[in-house]
This record gives C-alpha cells, sequence and structure tokens, in this order.
C-alpha cells in the first residue's frame, strides 16, 4: 500500500480536546507546550491521526511521509472564531545542536472556525508554505511540532524573520498574546 494515497484520501489530524491545565513555569501554557507537548495536563487522548500518523510522540518512517501536506482537523474549533497553524522542527539540524531550533515547515492564520473543523485550508493566509520534514542524513531523530492557536478578533500577524530557520517560535507565541490561546498540539518524530 502506497503511503501517498492514503495521505490524500484518508490521513486527517483529528485534535479532538482543547488543551488545558498546565501554565509553566512562565505562565504560558503555550511555552509549556513546546516542551511536553504530549504531556500537558488536559492533553491526555488529545489526538488522534489515523493511518500514518498514530499517536502523539510516535516516530514515523520518512518514506511513509508524503510531500503534500497532511489535513489537520480540530473539531472543537467554534464556528465564530479564527485559528492560527503552526508547524515547526524542533530539532534543527540535530537534536544534539540545535542552534536552528525552530525551523518552520507551515504557518497559516485566518483559518476560518468551519475550516479548521473539516481540515480545508483554501482561505486561509498562508505565512509559510507547508514542506514536508526534511531531516539532513546522518542527524537522528527529528521532533516535529503541529500547534493550533485561536486568534484575536481582528489581529492580523506577520514575521520578523524572513527564513525558516532560527524561527523564535516562544517570541512569536509572547509577541502575538498566544500564551493562552493554545487549542490543541500534536507532536512526532522522524529521521
Amino acid at each position: 500500500m502506497s503511503a501517498l494515497p492514503g495521505w490524500l484520501v484518508a490521513v486527517s489530524l483529528v485534535l479532538t480536546h482543547p488543551v488545558t491545565g498546565d501554565t509553566g513555569a512562565l505562565g504560558c501554557p503555550a511555552l509549556s507546550a513546546l516542551e511536553r507537548p504530549c504531556r500537558m495536563p488536559g492533553n491526555e487522548d488529545l489526538l488522534a491521526m489515523p493511518y500514518v500518523y498514530g499517536e502523539c510522540e510516535d516516530t514515523l518512517a520518512l518514506e511513509d511521509i508524503p510531500p503534500t501536506a497532511p489535513r489537520v482537523m480540530y473539531e472543537q474549533a467554534d464556528t465564530a472564531k479564527q485559528y492560527m497553524l503552526v508547524m515547526a522542527d524542533k530539532d534543527a539540524p540535530s537534536k544534539q545542536a540545535a542552534h536552528d531550533r525552530y525551523w518552520r515547515h507551515w504557518l497559516l492564520t485566518n483559518i476560518a472556525g468551519e475550516d479548521m473543523q473539516d481540515g480545508v485550508f483554501e482561505d486561509a493566509t498562508v505565512l509559510t508554505e507547508y514542506k514536508p520534514p526534511t531531516p539532513p542524513p546522518g542527524t537522528g531523530e527529528h521532533r516535529y511540532q503541529v500547534f493550533v492557536f485561536e486568534q484575536e478578533a481582528g489581529t492580523s500577524y506577520g514575521l520578523t524573520t524572513p527564513g525558516r530557520g532560527l524561527w523564535d517560535l516562544a517570541g512569536f507565541i509572547q509577541d502575538n498574546n498566544l500564551c493562552d490561546k493554545l487549542r490543541a498540539v500534536y507532536q512526532y518524530s522522524t529521521e
């Protein structure tokens, strides 16, 4: 069975419960999720990704990850609100020397609540086009994190760093007042 047809037709990242609980040392739940995405209180059974992805923190074979963007759905999205989706590599260029942390793989804003429920982002604002995982050979396992934030009404978002690497994700979260706006998170690894 080829991974690509399953990815395009059947694979979805289904986010089933909102993030609640631990605010972490900095008083920011979103920053706590950067370090413990699958272990935050209230995050148990947060995600289910049938077919390719598996459970939060599973390790996947790189050849099983198609080059196309996954369909990411947050079933509890409020249809009256907008959302932001972030995907980043926490371990660029390697876990031992993560000096390019974070490497931005995907950043979408202005996702309508109904579209977030369905995982269809045709009308979203693309700040960073999707790029599939590409860990350099010999750099070991890389952790890929997917975050869904609720947006403030009427807020526009931008990037201060043009490249994908050396992205200050924690700074982005704080600068854009997203600390208490994290709604779902997922992490998987590959090498």
